[in-house]
């Protein structure tokens, strides 16, 4: 089922969504949650990621390796990995961090505000 997202939001929060998907779909949900918000409009990733030189975390490489096995486009990525996916929509470098240790990490970036 087609769903639109609502224009002018100020925040879009993608929680344990982006893992879930193939390649190609998180482009697309990134791409909708560029679509979706204002100018300066805040988005908010939240899921497993691995460590940008992938040696870990071993419980975030345990969810992506798993999930392979339910899906042929299943696809693991880094924070560098969506930031760079970010980058290319119009969106910040986006802050990262920590949220569940050892399992989750957290981006915060801004929709790009055009002159």
């Amino acid at each position: 089922m087609h769903v639109a997202w609502p224009p002018n939001q100020d925040v879009v929060l993608l929680s344990y969504l982006l893992s879930a998907l193939g390649a190609e779909e998180i482009d697309v949900v990134l791409a909708k949650a560029h679509a979706c918000l204002r100018p300066g409009g805040l988005l908010i990733v939240h899921d497993f990621m691995l460590d940008d030189d992938r040696s870990g975390p071993a419980l975030a490489a345990l969810w992506f390796l798993q999930y392979v096995a339910y899906r042929h486009d299943g696809v693991s990525f880094t924070a560098d990995d969506l930031a760079a996916r970010l980058g290319t929509l119009g969106f910040t470098s986006p802050s990262r961090d920590v949220l569940i240790p050892e399992i989750t990490k957290v981006l915060l970036t801004r929709k790009v505000t055009r002159p």
